[in-house]
């Protein structure tokens, strides 16, 4: 297992060129560059980018994440795998807006079930939200964690027993 690498910007006319930092095709270019010194400019070539990375992990608002995740896309050499990349709730887009789901596609979303899709129960994302509208996301995550595990109190006795035995919750 490597370590996590890490890579940050400070606005968004960083981002492409942290997006190049991180698969090195920066680096590439360069190289490119200076061979077409040596050789001449008719010289075909590709900027090729790294492929040991995994996965990228966004951490970023929904507008940094429109521009991220295409430019990760176009970044990645035709040649290599596919980055999985993923999002947490502050890069979300508003799964709710009608532009969204093109937004997020490949894009994988690290949130709560609950958040992400209507379930059919009595007690819906925006039943609560009925009940409570000041209620912020993260205080929804919360409540949602909280009706877990009020709710596994009554299976505590058959999990300790059975260790495979499982329950939907709101959280997953």
């Amino acid at each position: 297992a490597s370590d996590v690498e890490q890579f940050f910007f400070k606005n968004d006319k960083e981002l492409k060129l942290t997006v190049e930092k991180m698969f090195e095709t920066n680096k590439s270019q360069a190289r490119i560059n200076h061979i077409r010194l040596l050789v001449g400019n008719k010289m075909k070539s590709e900027t090729r980018s790294r492929r040991d990375i995994d996965a990228v992990y966004l951490v970023a608002n929904p507008s940094q994440t429109n521009m991220l995740k295409p430019s990760i896309d176009v970044t990645v050499s035709a040649f290599a795998s596919e980055v999985p990349v993923y999002v947490g709730s502050t890069g979300n887009i508003n799964h709710s807006s009608s532009r969204g789901a093109g937004d997020l596609n490949k894009l994988h979303v690290s949130e709560l079930p609950w958040l992400l899709k209507l379930r059919d129960t009595k007690l819906s994302p925006a039943k609560v939200t009925a009940l409570w509208p000041k209620l912020k996301q993260s205080q929804l995550r919360l409540f949602a964690m909280g009706h877990d595990a009020y709710q596994l109190i009554e299976y505590l006795a058959q999990m300790e027993l059975f260790p495979q035995y499982k329950l939907e919750g709101f959280s997953g």
